[in-house]
């Protein structure tokens, strides 16, 4: 540990009201009220400093709020002790960084501050109650809460830089955040010893080094000397601060807060990288992923995509189905052409499943998922077999005079075997023809035999399985696109019992399918349509997850169109983009029965680029005509609305 220097810290930022409240949850009871000492791992004293410790568990634990009012060891526990969570974000690189940090002291009260590492300083700090609205000035104040928490929290990666101690705790996060799990779910009286050592060790470093006068390995930081900080610029507000990178947790406070934040999560990948990227079956073979969709280039793997793939992959390793669990039952809901369908096929891709779906309707009943028998007209009372493999037996008395014959012209002998012309034939196909006549010569005889005994009628029926029972017994992943239409009941406790319980289900036939393990079913659900039931309460609770799947935000829309349609004229898109949103939105508040969406968008995009083609003077407006207007609304009345607020307002005619 670091020695200290000719005299003790008397930095601000070590108020001694943080001495003299109590310790974190998890921590072993202080030795005194006043003196929070315990032995770090050199067996020295190490005290505690909260402001401190309260920002390292901020951010080792992601930012989130780690700790629910409990009570362990017969005591009541404070009920806010680490705040409602924390982010951190980076601005700038190569030495010209900027943290910039946010501490959510309550469901309502925020606290932010900027330091600048290369001026070691702190430009700003401040509090707001209204979501970033406005900000109140920020002075170290225990007893308004003002106690440091978002400063440590905004130093912590310049600290970690000059120390090779704290970057090893820094490195190690899963320490702290494991051990606080436990405590918040009641597993441990308080922390393990190693997650007690990381805020130690962090609590001694920076007390002997932060402006630590005289110290060998002292860490500068100015911090004005009454406490009260520079107030948060009106350029906060007018997000130039935004992060371009965030490290910890995630910002709620206006400017602050963005999509196009870079966030540490999966890199983007391509639909080639998705594809059997988290396989159920690592012993899939070559033959078998040949036959796994793959998805085209223009799709956009997203971040949520990747999360439900993962989590169905993660779930199967623990074999949750042996608990009566099944979380591969779920639930894509969402407004119509939001792009569920799409999700769902993009889901087997990743799983490296085979894919197949099922579109339903109110007329729909049980035989969607067993399948039915249907009636079939026997071909070989049509068609004289009988009489035509008569013939070949006189041209050719045994196979082995065929095969002579067809050594020779095996164009001739396959004419003579069909009756059809097939100048290339070879001497397989002839054999394949021979072995194909006689067969159905065979059942034309069984059938004639029928009737000589009163069954007449030429028809049999044949039990065709259902593509759905298909997929649950050979392990797919099986799409139920608008099961909410479905007005029997019946079909609601058949899907049930697949679910979870018996997971099997039984043909007409008797033949009984268990559940492959493999097997994913997803249910695909419009929402905001009037059009649109509501599942069964018995069959929503067997959908262990549930993905709301959102109309693509307008830069992700213009993207995807871009990758569809290979339309790239940027200004144009973003003017189409603009539209479409308008009219979604105009769709929704009149209550029209139509749709607005990317199929709609991309379908508009193709019809201009096939117009111009035609007519070099073809329109944007006269395009939308024939494509996003109609698909508003199929009545002259409301079309003539759409063209008159929407399009004459947001398109030159």
């Amino acid at each position: 540990m670091p020695k200290a220097g000719k005299r003790a810290n008397d930095s601000i930022l070590f108020g001694s009201a943080g001495y003299r409240f109590g310790l974190l949850p998890g921590f072993p009871d202080a030795t005194s009220a006043y003196s929070l000492s315990a032995q770090n791992d050199t067996g020295k004293p190490a005290t505690l400093y909260r402001p401190a410790v309260k920002a390292l568990v901020l951010y080792q634990c992601q930012g989130r709020r780690v700790y629910d009012c409990k009570s362990y060891s017969s005591q009541e526990i404070y009920a806010e002790p680490i705040g409602f969570g924390g982010a951190l974000g980076q601005i700038g690189s190569n030495g010209e960084e900027l943290y910039i940090a946010e501490y959510r002291q309550s469901e309502t009260v925020t606290h932010i501050a900027c330091f600048d590492k290369k001026k070691k300083q702190f430009l700003f700090a401040g509090v707001t109650d209204n979501g970033g609205e406005s900000y109140k000035p920020y002075v170290l104040d225990y007893k308004e809460g003002r106690n440091g928490t978002v400063l440590w929290l905004a130093l912590i990666p310049y600290l970690a830089e000059k120390s090779a101690e704290i970057r090893d705790i820094t490195d190690k996060p899963e320490i702290m955040r494991d051990a606080y799990k436990d405590v918040v779910e009641g597993n441990l009286p308080c922390l393990v010893k190693e997650a007690q050592q990381q805020a130690f060790i962090f609590c001694d470093n920076i007390y002997y080094t932060v402006n630590r006068v005289g110290a060998p390995n002292e860490v500068e930081v100015n911090v004005p000397g009454a406490g009260v900080f520079p107030a948060v610029p009106k350029a906060v507000e007018q997000e130039a601060y935004k992060p371009d990178q965030v490290l910890v947790g995630k910002f709620f406070t206006k400017g602050l807060t963005d999509e196009k934040i870079k966030k540490k999560i999966m890199p983007e990948i391509t639909p080639s990288e998705l594809k059997c990227r988290y396989m159920l079956d690592p012993n899939m073979t070559e033959a078998e992923k040949s036959a796994v969709r793959k998805m085209p280039d223009t799709y956009i793997v997203t971040p949520l995509l990747l999360k439900a793939v993962h989590n169905v992959w993660y779930h199967h390793q623990k074999k949750r189905a042996d608990i009566g669990i099944t979380p591969k039952n779920i639930l894509l809901f969402g407004p119509p052409g939001s792009g569920k369908s799409e999700f769902a096929k993009a889901m087997a891709s990743g799983l490296g499943l085979q894919d197949t779906h099922v579109s339903m309707s109110a007329n729909s009943d049980e035989s969607f998922a067993t399948g039915a028998f249907t009636p079939q007209v026997d071909e070989a009372r049509q068609t004289g077999c009988v009489d035509l493999f008569a013939d070949v037996l006189t041209q050719y008395k045994s196979m082995s005079d065929l095969l002579d014959c067809a050594e020779m012209a095996p164009d001739v002998v396959y004419a003579d075997i069909t009756g059809k012309e097939k100048p290339d034939a070879s001497i397989s196909d002839c054999v394949e023809a021979y072995s194909d006549l006689k067969a159905k010569a065979e059942t034309e005889k069984a059938l004639a035999d029928q009737k000589s005994n009163g069954n007449s009628s030429g028809i049999s029926y044949t039990f065709v399985e259902s593509k759905f029972a298909q997929a649950i017994e050979n392990g797919w992943l099986v799409t139920l696109e608008e099961f909410t239409n479905v007005r029997d009941s019946a079909v609601a406790i058949l899907i049930n019992q697949l679910m979870d319980g018996y997971q099997e289900l039984t043909l007409p036939t008797g033949k009984v399918i268990h559940r492959h393990p493999n097997t994913v079913v997803v249910f695909a659900c419009n929402t905001d349509d009037n059009q649109t039931g509501e599942l069964q309460v018995s069959t929503m609770s067997r959908l262990t997850t549930k993905y709301y799947i959102d109309f693509p935000t307008k830069p992700e829309m213009i993207r995807r169109i871009r990758n569809i349609t290979g339309f790239d004229d940027a200004a144009v898109l973003e003017q189409m983009a603009n539209v479409v949103v308008t009219l979604r939105k105009y769709i929704d508040e009149h209550g029209f029965n139509g749709v607005c969406g990317v199929r709609e968008f991309a379908g508009w995009a193709m019809q201009y680029q096939a117009s111009l083609d035609f007519d070099e003077d073809s329109t944007l407006y006269d395009a939308a005509l024939e494509t996003i207007v109609p698909s508003a609304s199929a009545h002259k009345e409301e079309m003539d609305e759409v063209v008159k607020d929407v399009l004459d307002t947001m398109l030159a005619a």
